[in-house]
């Protein structure tokens, strides 16, 4: 062994120092893009199909462009007008041992059934590890609320159905699922 005793390690064909690697350690991070717009989809789908039927339709002449410009014009501007509703979250993993204290720390709610079998109110869990794991953009407590809903009723914000499953995937994913770099 090394003069560096028991912090270095054989890894492969290198030595590697133990001591380095804790220390350049990273928990993990995900990130969740959400419009906020959700109802701008359709009107995007409409105007796609529109340019989809406007390309393919026949030619008088060479010079018979249609509305093919009208129509890039109006994707251009719905997808901008989406851009300006659109927000990147970025997510870092909270450490096990945090994790165990908040839902602890969350005692079940009467009447929820999940809440019994897991032992800890699943919402407010949830709440306060998207409170906690957001670190971009810094919101508040009270955009919080607005955005996810209050911390008895997760889920009540203005997210729909399917953006909330998206982040609540997410917030899971970031804690609690493997990702390792593969060799």
């Amino acid at each position: 062994m090394s003069a560096a005793g028991t912090n270095q390690r054989l890894w492969g064909h290198a030595v590697v120092d133990i001591d380095e690697v804790i220390s350049g350690a990273k928990r993990p991070e995900r990130t969740l893009e959400l419009c906020l717009r959700p109802d701008l989809a359709a009107k995007l789908e409409d105007v796609q199909r529109r340019y989809a039927e406007e390309k393919d339709r026949p030619r008088e002449s060479l010079a018979d462009g249609g509305n093919l410009g009208a129509l890039a014009d109006e994707l251009k501007a719905i997808k901008a007008e989406a851009a300006e509703h659109t927000i990147v979250f970025r997510f870092r993993s909270l450490n096990h041992y945090r994790i165990q204290t908040l839902a602890r720390d969350l005692p079940p709610r009467d009447g929820v059934p999940m809440d019994k079998r897991l032992g800890y109110n699943v919402d407010a869990l949830t709440w306060n590890l998207f409170r906690e794991c957001c670190y971009e953009p810094d919101l508040t407590d009270e955009q919080v609320e607005r955005l996810i809903g209050p911390k008895d009723r997760v889920g009540d914000g203005v997210l729909s159905p399917s953006q909330w499953k998206r982040l609540d995937e997410t917030l899971d994913a970031v804690n609690f699922a493997a990702r390792d770099i593969p060799f």
